[in-house]
């Protein structure tokens, strides 16, 4: 796999309903984005990485789309040149989940599937009307916390110094790029934070209006096209020279 001094842009992705959801599409991004050798693209997603390459596994083959890193479980993941970054991880140390599950549990939230948890990410299904109840007991608990709520009932607690941009930001750095040379795309408001942290952001086509209504519009492509058509559309307006038959 290529090193950073090759790259001249990287792409970082949201992944569920954002790069996938449309396998044709998909397809298409992946062939497309295989002949811009200089554009790297990294997945940076809310559930674990395990789960990530699973789903990889699924649609794909590392022949066909291999990205260079993946981020997970909201920032607090980050594998890159197919290595996870331990020094990233070394930073949750002293963070501990157990006490927030106490305190969910009591509050009768329902856990998302294994598959979504991990030791710095807890993650549980809490309805719109029992957002601040959840938000006021994590703050109780004086454990440091990063709160985020999204979707119809996703509810997410994490440390404080995770979070899906300052780990887009960290890639970034190891890639030896700056703030003008990446870009992010996403579809909802678990996506924020990377907005939040880049200049060129793809608001893919699909996007619901929680993350619309809540991006920087001076900093943002809103593209008429869904998923990973969108995405191209993007990486094209912020001037990726992508071939033209995509």
């Amino acid at each position: 796999m290529s090193r950073p001094d090759s790259y001249r842009w990287v792409l970082i992705t949201d992944v569920d309903d954002t790069l996938m959801g449309d396998p044709e599409a998909f397809r298409t991004f992946a062939g497309t984005v295989a002949r811009v050798p200089e554009l790297a693209v990294v997945l940076n997603s809310s559930r674990p990485i395990a789960s990530i390459r699973k789903t990889l596994e699924q649609e794909t083959s590392p022949e066909e789309f291999q990205p260079l890193g993946i981020i997970g479980a909201m920032g607090t993941e980050i594998s890159l040149f197919g290595e996870p970054d331990s020094a990233w991880r070394h930073r949750f140390g002293g963070w501990s989940r157990n006490e927030l599950d106490d305190i969910m549990n009591r509050l009768g939230a329902t856990p998302h599937d294994d598959e979504f948890q991990t030791p710095f990410k807890a993650s549980f299904a809490v309805p719109p009307e029992r957002r601040e109840e959840a938000h006021e007991a994590v703050r109780s608990s004086g454990q440091n916390c990063f709160v985020l709520a999204s979707g119809a009932s996703d509810f997410d607690i994490t440390p404080p110094n995770a979070g899906k941009g300052p780990a887009a930001l960290h890639v970034v750095g190891r890639l030896g790029l700056s703030e003008q040379d990446f870009m992010v795309g996403g579809d909802s408001a678990n996506d924020l934070a990377m907005f939040d942290v880049c200049q060129q952001g793809i608001v893919v086509g699909n996007a619901r209006e929680e993350l619309k209504q809540r991006v920087d519009p001076q900093r943002v492509f809103f593209c008429t096209r869904p998923r990973a058509l969108g995405l191209l559309e993007g990486l094209a307006h912020w001037g990726v020279p992508l071939p033209q038959d995509f």
